[in-house]
């Protein structure tokens, strides 16, 4: 795997799940949005929107962006996004299953909340 650097999406409004933009535009549009946008409000939003994708490329992305939210803005709505972590919780697939850990670890560490409210 190969590192690379993701660009600020300076077009949010175009960020969409529409089958006419592509996985990859997805993944990057997202995370630009995350680690870029000075717009928490936004990108929470979208970061909950992406989670209900039924693709898990683009739910794992989301699970990733809460754990850049709470890392940068030292902020999450856990009332929204917990229940998507336990929606998800038996999940089958290993990948999605490693994001959403990584996910958490980053919440718990950030923003000093026990690891048990997304079981």
């Amino acid at each position: 795997m190969e590192y690379e650097e993701i660009p600020h999406n300076p077009s949010p409004e175009k960020l969409s799940l529409d089958e006419a933009t592509s996985l990859e535009e997805k993944i990057i549009g997202l995370l630009g949005l995350v680690l870029y946008g000075e717009d928490y409000n936004l990108a929470i939003e979208k970061s909950l929107e992406f989670s209900n994708s039924p693709d898990n490329l683009i739910k794992g992305c989301a699970f990733i962006c809460f754990g850049h939210l709470a890392r940068l803005h030292g902020k999450l709505d856990l009332d929204r996004v917990i229940p998507v972590f336990k929606a998800n919780q038996h999940t089958e697939d290993s990948v999605l299953k490693g994001k959403m850990e990584d996910a958490i670890s980053d919440i718990v560490f950030f923003l000093k909340v026990k690891e048990g409210l997304f079981r």
